[in-house]
C-alpha cells in the first residue's frame, strides 16, 4: 500500500530533478566557500558573492516542495512549510542544518501563514538503520523517534500534532523514501498560557527558543488525555486523528532516544562513512 506521504514525496518534489538538486547544492557550497575565502578588506568582492548567495537561497526556497505538517486541533488551521525531502544535505539556511530550535521548521523565520494557536514546530530524524554515507554537512538529528516536550503541554488547552515525511539520499537517481523526518507541532489556545508554561526555559520567556532537557517518549498518556493528535498517513487527505490510542502509528518505534544525535559531516567523516557504507554493502 502506498501511503499519502509516499505519494506526496513523488508528486511534490518536482522543483528539482535529482541531478539538478545535486548540481544546485554543490554550486551553493562552492559559492559559499568563495565567500569565506575573501579577506575582510575585500568588501566589494564579498558583497558581490553575498548577493549571489541570496539569489541562490531564494531559488532554493522557491523550488522546494511545500508540505502539510499539522492541523490545529482548536481551529482546524493548517501548518505548511517547505521541507527539503531530497536529502539531508540541505543548505545551511535549511532546517536540517539550522536545527529545530525555533517557532517553526525554519527557526526564527516562518514562511507560510499559520493559525494564531501555533507555537512550535520541532523535528527529529530516523536513519532507519542506514549508514548516512551520503551526508557531508552537519545535521542535527535529535532522537530517532517522536517525543513530547512536556513544558508546553502544561498550558491549559494545549496539544501536539505528529506527522512524518520520507527523506531521500543525496546519491539517489530519483527521490526515494530512505530516512524519516518526524514533525511535532505544538498548539495552545492562549499565547500567555504558553509563555507561562515555558517560563523555566529562560529567565526572559522567549517562544523562539526550545530546550530538550525534559522530553517524554511515552506517548500513550498524552493521547489518553486528549492532547496528542496525528495526521492519518493512511488517508490521502491527512485528516487529524486522536483515537483510538492503539491506532497511533508513532507508538513504541525503535531507535535512539538521544536528543543530541547528529552527523558531523566534514570532509573526513564523510569519506570515512562512504568507505564504511561501501564495506557494509559489500559484506551484505
Amino acid at each position: 500500500m502506498v501511503t499519502a506521504d509516499e505519494l506526496s514525496m513523488t508528486e511534490a518534489t518536482s522543483g528539482f530533478t535529482m541531478p539538478e538538486y545535486r548540481q544546485f547544492v554543490r554550486k551553493y557550497q562552492h559559492t559559499l566557500r568563495q565567500y569565506w575565502k575573501q579577506p575582510l578588506r575585500a568588501r566589494e568582492q564579498r558583497d558581490t558573492i553575498e548577493k549571489k548567495l541570496d539569489r541562490l537561497r531564494k531559488e532554493y526556497l522557491a523550488r522546494l516542495p511545500v508540505y502539510l505538517l499539522a492541523r490545529c486541533p482548536f481551529c482546524g488551521g493548517e501548518v505548511h512549510d517547505v521541507v527539503d525531502t531530497y536529502s539531508l544535505n540541505g543548505l545551511i539556511i535549511h532546517g536540517w542544518a539550522a536545527g529545530s530550535n525555533g517557532v517553526g521548521w525554519w527557526g526564527h523565520e516562518v514562511l507560510y501563514p499559520r493559525c494564531e494557536h501555533t507555537r512550535i514546530v520541532a523535528y527529529c530524524v530516523s536513519l532507519n538503520g542506514l549508514i548516512p554515507d551520503d551526508v557531508f554537512c552537519y545535521v542535527r538529528l535529535g532522537p530517532a523517534v517522536p517525543y513530547v516536550m512536556w513544558e508546553p503541554l502544561r498550558a491549559p488547552d494545549s496539544a501536539i500534532v505528529l506527522h512524518s515525511l520520507p527523506v531521500g539520499r543525496f546519491d539517489d537517481d530519483e527521490p526515494q523514501s530512505r530516512y524519516t523526518a518526524y514533525f511535532m507541532s505544538y498548539f495552545t489556545v492562549s499565547n500567555e498560557a504558553f509563555l507561562e508554561a515555558i517560563k523555566e526555559w529562560r529567565e526572559d520567556p522567549d517562544p523562539t527558543l526550545v530546550y530538550y532537557d525534559e522530553i517524554d517518549f511515552e506517548l500513550r498518556p498524552y493521547i489518553e488525555r486528549g492532547q496528542l493528535y496525528w495526521l492519518d498517513p493512511n488517508d490521502p487527505d491527512l485528516p487529524l486523528r486522536n483515537r483510538s490510542v492503539g491506532a497511533c502509528p508513532y507508538l513504541d518505534l525503535p531507535g535512539s532516544r538521544d536528543p543530541w544525535r547528529g552527523i558531523h559531516g566534514d570532509t573526513l567523516s564523510y569519506t570515512l562513512r562512504r568507505v564504511w557504507g561501501w564495506w557494509q554493502r559489500l559484506r551484505g
